[in-house]
């Protein structure tokens, strides 16, 4: 069973209630269109009869059947047109508009409609009850038409205002009513994202089913909050109950080691302690600084710095150290300049370039270029390594993950999770793309306009909670 494409429920729930307010109004234009139309048939239908019985008024008989009209009897007036005629319709006395049927049979059951020359007439005709004779009267269809079509015009009209004025009334409504559904979305986006996961959803709505869904997420995130809290703690601890003993056996090895040059067996062993102990100190010390983080006890000193001084310095110790004789290729832009925490810069710069000399080809070429755009700084670190699956590269940012279980690449799956919580520190981000086979690149994006005014905003913000 395939899955069904996901939209907002604000969206599903506006655009039926917009397209069944569509489907009415059509419907009720309709109606009034064909309402409309009836009666303008038989107002005017009634209108004409009216006139064809005043007229009749002056058409006098005498014994003998023949008819005599009298002076007052009109046939024709600025919109009416009247004739007489026998039963058979055959003209006896008046004129016919240019062009007309002479031949149209007498009917008076119903309002006729004729389209002469491309004119259109109404006629309608009144037999005499008694005599062998009837009276016609013609009139212009846009002549009597034009009262009746603003009639129609204004009944569109009024319904168009309704319709309009049922929109008005839905924006109202959502804004109401579903402005909490926008707002439980973005909360929920903002603790998917880790920026506040002690934040709880709230709903003062009127729907039940939202307040127990409500009620129920709210209940998770404690569990949740709980269990990081209970971690950070965990990783808090741990990181302080082994620097000490870390501490001693280094200080330790490199006391001993002076004192034993000529015995090489203790001292290839107390060279490998000291090599672990380092490795295990490089851990501690990634964890103590995850920590601090997590906990905003370590907050940003920003200032202005030269990016590229950095990198380049980052770069000769990453070259003095590694065995594998990689080259740097770094094109920096002069006088990079970010705003940024010099200390904590180092730090992701450090573990971006050791990721990338770790995971990278031996005697293989690391690219590092810079980029800036309208809105942020760019810093891209690329490697000849063995890439990344595309489902893994979101992994990469998590604590502990690695994605070769290889002994012999150093590292505890710490230093790009160090890495994103320095970006995030400083409102930026790190981004990875990478190619199997190929090779990986890793992008820091650090945002423009942040200057120190909003740097001590900041932080009397963070003093202040």
């Amino acid at each position: 069973m395939g899955r069904q494409k996901q939209s907002s429920i604000v969206k599903y729930v506006a655009n039926y209630f917009f397209v069944i307010l569509l489907i009415l109004s059509f419907v009720l234009l309709g109606f009034v269109v064909f309402l409309s139309n009836q009666l303008t048939t038989i107002s005017i239908r009634r209108e004409l009869n009216i006139e064809l019985r005043q007229n009749a008024k002056y058409m006098k008989f005498d014994d003998s059947g023949s008819y005599v009209l009298d002076e007052e009897f009109m046939f024709e007036d600025e919109e009416w047109k009247y004739v007489v005629l026998d039963e058979k319709g055959s003209l006896l006395e008046g004129s016919y508009p240019l062009g007309f049927p002479e031949d149209l049979e007498v009917s008076s059951e119903k309002l006729r409609e004729l389209k002469v020359n491309g004119t259109s007439y109404y006629v309608q005709d009144r037999k005499s009850s008694h005599h062998p004779f009837a009276i016609r009267c013609i009139v212009e269809k846009s002549k009597i038409n034009l009262t009746y079509d603003n009639v129609i015009y204004l009944t569109w009209g009024f319904v168009l205002l309704i319709v309009g004025m049922s929109i008005v009334l839905w924006k109202i409504l959502e804004r109401h009513e579903l402005r909490q559904v926008h707002q439980m979305v973005e909360e929920v986006g903002q603790i998917g994202k880790g920026i506040n996961l002690s934040k709880r959803m709230e709903y003062d709505g009127r729907f039940v089913e939202i307040f127990s869904l409500v009620e129920a997420n709210n209940r998770m995130l404690e569990r949740l909050e709980d269990m990081f809290e209970n971690q950070k703690r965990f990783t808090s601890d741990v990181a302080h109950e082994l620097r000490t003993p870390i501490t001693v056996l280094m200080a330790e090895c490199e006391y001993a080691q002076p004192q034993m040059q000529k015995d090489e067996e203790v001292k290839e062993a107390f060279q490998l302690i000291e090599r672990q102990v380092k490795k295990m100190n490089n851990i501690v010390v990634q964890m103590l600084n995850l920590s601090r983080l997590d906990q905003d006890k370590m907050e940003p000193e920003l200032e202005w710095m030269d990016l590229g001084e950095l990198v380049y310095a980052v770069c000769d110790d990453a070259s003095i150290q590694s065995e594998k004789q990689v080259t740097f290729q770094i094109e920096i832009a002069p006088h990079f300049n970010v705003y940024a925490d010099i200390g904590l810069m180092f730090i992701l710069i450090q573990n971006l370039v050791d990721n990338a000399v770790k995971y990278g080809a031996s005697q293989g070429t690391i690219w590092i270029w810079s980029e800036e755009s309208e809105k942020e700084y760019l810093l891209h670190i690329k490697d000849e390594g063995n890439g990344i699956e595309e489902e893994n590269l979101e992994k990469v940012f998590q604590r502990f993950y690695r994605v070769e279980k290889n002994e012999l690449i150093e590292g505890f799956g710490l230093g790009l999770s160090l890495v994103k919580r320095i970006a995030e520190k400083h409102h930026g981000a790190v981004t990875a793309k990478s190619v199997p086979g190929i090779g990986s690149t890793f992008t820091l994006h650090l945002p423009k306009h942040m200057d120190e005014k909003k740097s001590r905003r900041n932080k009397y913000e963070n003093f202040l909670l």
